[in-house]
């Protein structure tokens, strides 16, 4: 990979942020489980506004293959519509693949086509399991609060500020 491949590869990822949102075309993730959580319950909902209304989305801690064909290292909230979320537990219902399982667990594909209320979605697992390093399990675990977190950004608002933090006037 050349200079400039690497600095549109940092800023695609300064872009996307800890957000992570299906792109047209293939988007490739490894699921991680929050502990203590059940894996039936490997994500969370959130109310996303789209001009004044509230949208049901939702919320997935990943592991995001980037365009230079490796693994990021930092945990992504992948924001996903209910049919990527079905395409996922019909994948696990099957009992063919595993997502979640830190060794023998499955990446998959999201394939994106078409826009608005034609927009379709594909779930596809990996052939083989994809690994995920002991070492980059750690990660901010509370996927509830990732979601409260967004839906305050949706709203223009901060989450709940710190009672005990004072405020700083510039008079």
């Amino acid at each position: 990979m050349n200079a400039f491949e690497e600095k549109l590869e940092a800023v695609k990822r300064e872009m996307g942020g800890k957000y992570l949102y299906p792109q047209d075309g293939t988007t490739k993730v490894r699921m991680l489980l929050e502990p203590g959580r059940n894996p039936e319950d490997f994500f969370q909902l959130v109310l996303r506004q789209y001009q004044g209304k509230n949208h049901k989305k939702y919320m997935i801690p990943v592991y995001a293959l980037g365009d230079n064909n490796e693994w990021d290292v930092e945990v992504r909230y992948f924001v996903v519509p209910v049919t990527v979320i079905k395409g996922m537990l019909e994948i696990m219902a099957d009992g063919e693949y595993d997502l979640l399982d830190p060794k023998e667990g499955h990446a998959v594909a999201v394939k994106r086509r078409g826009q608005g209320f034609d927009t379709e979605y594909t779930v596809i697992p990996s052939k083989d399991p994809v690994e995920i390093q002991p070492d980059l399990i750690e990660w901010e675990r509370d996927l509830e609060a990732q979601a409260k977190e967004l839906e305050a950004a949706d709203r223009d608002e901060k989450p709940d500020p710190d009672p005990d933090e004072e405020e700083d006037f510039p008079f």
